[in-house]
């Protein structure tokens, strides 16, 4: 990456609960304990992350061109089936974090201006969410 992008930041999150490390890598910032991320969503030109539920719904709707690579052992939470519907709409990449060569090139078309471009265009005209409106409107008919 830092080939083709060399005036790119990398940042890293890792929540309190998380059991990996990163190192000493001097052209990494970690950012722990960043909850929700979506506050600084517009700060990033791009991300790789897993297919969880929020940070699909997060990063698609902040038009944050992504790489998702889903978890593919998380029972009920199907982030495969989650990560190839956002990439079906346009909306995302998608590589299984059991293909090297799929990571790889998810990367590299990332990097890519125009494949930026695209993704976040496809976000945009995403429908708006409503899912907050519909459940007020069922609670007060259920209340009335």
């Amino acid at each position: 990456m830092r080939r083709e992008q060399p005036d790119w930041q990398v940042a890293v999150t890792s929540p309190a609960l998380a059991r990996h490390g990163l190192g000493d890598e001097a052209d990494v910032v970690l950012l722990r304990d960043t909850y929700p991320l979506a506050r600084s969503l517009a700060a990033f030109d791009a991300a790789v992350s897993a297919a969880g539920y929020n940070s699909v719904h997060e990063l698609l709707g902040a038009r944050v061109p992504t790489l998702l690579v889903p978890g593919l052992a998380l029972g009920a939470d199907d982030q495969l089936g989650r990560a190839e519907g956002a990439a079906d709409l346009g909306a995302a990449l998608v590589a299984r974090p059991d293909d090297p060569t799929a990571l790889e090139g998810g990367v590299t078309r990332l990097l890519r201006a125009a494949t930026r471009e695209d993704l976040a265009a496809a976000c945009a005209a995403l429908p708006a969410p409503t899912g907050a409106a519909e459940a007020a409107q069922a609670l007060g008919a259920l209340a009335a």
